[in-house]
């Protein structure tokens, strides 16, 4: 392969009035540059599947998720071994050039040998780059044989502790790429930068063997390749160069706001020939940690927003493509998040790539979960991590290591590469004047919010201490999702005290992704029991309800505001949580709209506009005129956007329109005659039309509902779903043309009247007593769940709710086709059809036994369709709740959920037992249809 030149013109800032070639790096692959592009070579491995065959297998790729060997989750075992061979022609080469063999990433040990020879020592840790000079084994004329063998257990104790004993799963393999990186005889290494947000820019070269007279240069480009400033040139002293100075008019790089530009490097012979040059992105910025305040980026405050977020695909493993990093990074993007943690180790540097151009701020974490390094080893790693990740603008923070996996000694190592100086975390506890603890409850959290320090202890009860000055608080882990619990469950409490407090510095939930793999061996989604199933999305990126919550709760521009209560002015209040951009640059779009099940549509009201000035962290109003009939409409949405136009949040009122909902009974449908009731040895029966209802006359409950001679589903109700009445009486009467069946009882429910209309529909009116105990409360039906096929409804949705997961819904209307999604262990469709939905005001519901509509008449009340499923209780932990075993049920108050290690009393006021009336009287109607 030719090696590859550029054109380049130093002309006006040097002098120079001719243009040059210009001799650059060539990267030749010799696997796929990514698992999307695979190459296969030749393979064999030592034990568990397919072993002892020599066969092929693609590389990059996880040998594991290719269908050898054995999957393993956080063990150190099997120890399995996997030998590759690769022929391939060698690069065309100019007199002098050098040729080195770069690996990415190799899952742990790896021993390289060309044609037979050692190609250098073996490298051991499973997430770092290395490289190996190959000039003298390389064969120029002929086919070389590249052969590397690989062992899933490393032979350093230190190595198999930081980096197999993790919370995830383990793979072998070589699972990041290989290339043949071809260099002049005189070459610039690396370089390593430290470039500020006013420009000042100090460039490091690195440029071994330099002969005397050679010099070293920079300049900076805009990305459209226009030419910003060049540095002076200075002579190469050693194997480190420094070159410096000031690029006037940069614009500083932000996750808001991800300005880059392109660094060229030269290295210059006397006579002002350029040998070798050197190209990357890299963006002016100034971090800083203030303590007893707060994080700054470019002196403005920031607060983080983020997510952890593993290297993982269901099927490819660790072994991700450029598709792979994009869909992470739009899905916490998607959420408003703006940071994210490279939990437990550092990645692609790809992901790192699209991290500085999309804007999102990174946490890079050597490996080490609980376990660290050796030091002599993870001295060497450092080096590798931080040499690879060095330039990257959207670093913020180097962590050492993860909740004691901290090898202290290492601590100084990261600025003996990093010029910049970045801070150096130990999540989990307290380093640079921050407090990262993870996973503490409600009020220990509202202790470390404040700035106190605190024991690791999980007794509430503990004393905090304060130190000389309040701590940041920065919790690297918070919110720990399982199943359906955490992560969005509880944040809103949590956020809105963390953000009460001017020392915060942000969160990172965790985890991104539900990391179950989809077996080779017999293609089930696998999630090591509770281990592993603990993401905001799917393995496939399948968004949960607690995505949206999270996309909600973190909105820069926060909108809050009610209907007019006269007029048709509406008063907003607007909050700007961006740290760089101002209010004026996002607008909104507003429409008034009517639902299609409340009546015939309306003309659509709508209209845009930009939100007025308004600097990060200020709080301002917006007013914003409705149409004179805007009551007449059903729901007014408000969709907030940034100034790309995506969609931060998506606000929704319901309009007063909505009242025709309850007026359905009354108007809609065939009118018959009259109702009838009489009475049966078993049953009152009621009829209307072809409708008929029979009510048990030994229960007082609906028996059974049919439309023609078709029985609807729906039946075995009203009952309280705390526990159980005795039925005192039961009587009937025919009142203005409607039959009505009245029955009284002892216990939670106390009176029930049905009564049949003209119309056809059912109208059930109840009365219960709360069970202070109950987490649900209010009354319940049976309705089979094997005879239900979809629901259509107007309320919030589409996702189901808990009590302290009540945001990431809209109101609206919705519908969405049977499933039996268990969260996070089974199905994967998403949103569950089965679950407690809030504020629902219509529904219908199709079923083996005809369509079933359900008008609401009280605002603000929950309804749950089906019982949701949830994975073995042994697997919980303190997502267990229990949920009443309903078909239908009409509900006043439903349970909160809890995290994996904290149930939800522990999570804030949320998640306390909620405030209840003495009773509740509410009706429902019910109109069944073949």
């Amino acid at each position: 392969m030719l090696r590859l030149f550029s054109l380049l013109c130093f002309g006006g800032c040097l002098g120079l009035t001719a243009l040059a070639a210009v001799p650059r790096t060539s990267r030749v692959y010799l696997s796929g540059p990514d698992s999307g592009a695979a190459v296969p070579w030749e393979f064999k491995c030592s034990a568990g599947a397919r072993a002892g065959e020599w066969t092929t297998i693609p590389v990059p790729s996880n040998w594991e998720m290719q269908g050898f060997g054995t999957l393993s989750y956080g063990k150190v075992e099997p120890a399995e071994s996997g030998h590759y061979r690769h022929r391939f022609a060698p690069p065309a080469l100019a007199a002098g050039d050098r040729v080195f063999v770069v690996f990415d990433g190799v899952m742990t040990d790896a021993t390289v040998r060309l044609n037979g020879q050692p190609a250098g020592e073996k490298h051991q840790g499973g997430f770092y780059r290395f490289r190996h000079e190959i000039t003298s084994l390389l064969l120029r004329d002929r086919e070389n044989l590249l052969e590397v063998l690989v062992d899933e257990t490393s032979a350093d104790a230190g190595v198999n502790r930081a980096e197999r004993t993790g919370d995830y799963w383990n793979f072998g393999g070589i699972f990041r790429p290989v290339w043949l990186e071809v260099v002049p005889a005189q070459f610039i290494e690396r370089v390593a930068v430290d470039a500020r947000a006013d420009g000042s820019l100090v460039v490091h070269a690195f440029v071994p063997d330099a002969r005397p007279g050679l010099q070293v240069r920079s300049r900076v480009l805009e990305q459209e390749g226009r030419e910003v400033g060049v540095l002076p040139a200075m002579p190469c002293t050693g194997g480190e160069t420094v070159v410096a100075g000031k690029i006037e008019g940069v614009a500083p790089w932000s996750a808001e706001t991800p300005r880059l530009y392109t660094l060229e490097t030269a290295l210059l012979a006397a006579d002002g020939a350029i040998l070798h040059q050197t190209g990357e992105r890299i963006g002016f910025r100034s971090f800083e940690v203030r303590k007893g305040d707060g994080l700054y980026l470019n002196g403005r405050k920031m607060i983080l927003q983020g997510v952890n977020r593993h290297s993982f695909n269901p099927v490819t493993g660790r072994s991700l493509s450029e598709a792979d990093h994009r869909t992470d990074i739009a899905l916490m993007k998607a959420m408003n998040m703006n940071a994210v943690r490279m939990s437990h180790y550092p990645p692609d540097p790809r992901f790192l790539e699209l991290c500085d151009e999309l804007g999102l701020y990174v946490l890079d974490e050597l490996a080490g979960w609980q376990k660290k390094y050796d030091t002599p080893v993870g001295q060497r790693l450092v080096r590798e991590m931080v040499v690879r990740d060095v330039n990257h603008p959207s670093i913020l923070f180097w962590d050492n290591g993860n909740e004691g996996g901290w090898n202290t000694e290492l601590d100084g190592e990261f600025a003996r590469w990093d010029p910049s100086g970045r801070p150096v975390l130990h999540p989990w506890g307290i380093t640079a004047g921050i407090n990262t603890a993870h996973y503490k409850v409600y009020p220990q959290a509202q202790a470390l919010a404040a700035g106190y320090t605190t024991s690791w202890s999980y007794d509430p009860k503990e004393v905090p201490k304060m130190g000389e000055y309040p701590l940041i608080y920065l919790p690297t882990e918070f919110v720990h999702g399982l199943f359906d619990g955490g992560a969005g469950a509880g944040l809103e409490d949590y956020w809105n005290m963390m953000r009460a407090h001017p020392t915060l510095g942000g969160g990172f939930i965790w985890v991104l992704r539900d990391e179950g793999v989809k077996r080779p061996d017999d293609g089930t989604i696998d999630v090591q029991g509770n281990s592993a199933p603990d993401g905001l999305v799917g393995p496939r990126g399948e968004k949960e309800g607690s995505f949206f919550a999270v996309k909600e709760l973190w909105s820069p521009l926060l909108l809050t505001g009610a209907l007019p209560a006269a007029g048709s002015v509406m008063q907003l209040k607007v909050e700007n949580r961006y740290s760089f951009i101002d209010a004026s640059q996002c607008r909104y779009v507003w429409q008034i709209r009517r639902l299609g099940r409340a009546g015939p549509a309306l003309p659509v009201a709508s209209g845009l506009a930009n939100f007025p000035p308004l600097a990060p962290g200020q709080t301002g109003t917006v007013e914003l005129a409705l149409p004179p009939d805007w009551a007449a409409g059903d729901v007014l949405e408000i969709r907030v956007e940034d100034p790309a136009g995506t969609e931060l949040w998506t606000h929704a009122w319901p309009l007063p329109g909505l009242r025709r909902l309850r007026a359905l009974p009354a108007t809609d449908g065939p009118r018959a005659p009259e109702a009838t009731v009489t009475a049966e040895p078993d049953h009152y029966v009621m009829r209307a039309g072809e409708v008929t209802v029979l009510i048990n006359r030994q229960t007082g409950r609906l028996a059974e509902a049919r439309s023609g001679a078709r029985a609807a589903a729906l039946r075995n109700g009203p009952r309280a779903v705390a526990s159980e009445s005795e039925l005192l009486s039961v009587s009937a009467a025919q009142v203005a043309g409607e039959a009505v069946v009245t029955a009284s009882f002892r216990g939670a429910l106390e009176e029930v009247e049905w009564r049949l209309r003209r119309t056809g529909w059912l109208d059930c009116t109840y009365t219960y007593r709360p069970a202070p105990e109950a987490s649900s409360q209010g009354v319940m039906f049976d309705l089979p769940a094997d005879l239900v096929r979809a629901k259509h409804w107007i309320g919030d949705g589409p996702y189901r709710v808990w009590q302290n997961r009540r945001r990431g819904v809209t109101f609206g209307e919705w519908a969405n086709a049977y499933n039996d999604t268990v969260t996070g262990w089974s199905g994967w469709t998403y949103p569950e059809f089965k679950g407690f939905f809030a504020d629902v005001r219509w529904l219908e519901l199709d079923t083996a036994g005809g369509l079933v509509q359900v008008v609401t008449h009280a605002e603000n009340q929950f309804v749950q369709v089906l019982t949701p499923r949830f994975p073995p209780e042994k697997l919980q932990m303190s997502t267990r709740l229990e949920v009443a075993p309903a078909g239908l049920a009409f509900l006043d108050a439903i349970p909160p959920m809890g995290s994996k290690f904290s149930r939800p009393e522990m999570m804030g006021p949320q998640g306390q037992k909620p405030l209840l009336q003495p009773s509740y009287r509410h009706t429902v109607s019910f109109l069944f249809d073949r």
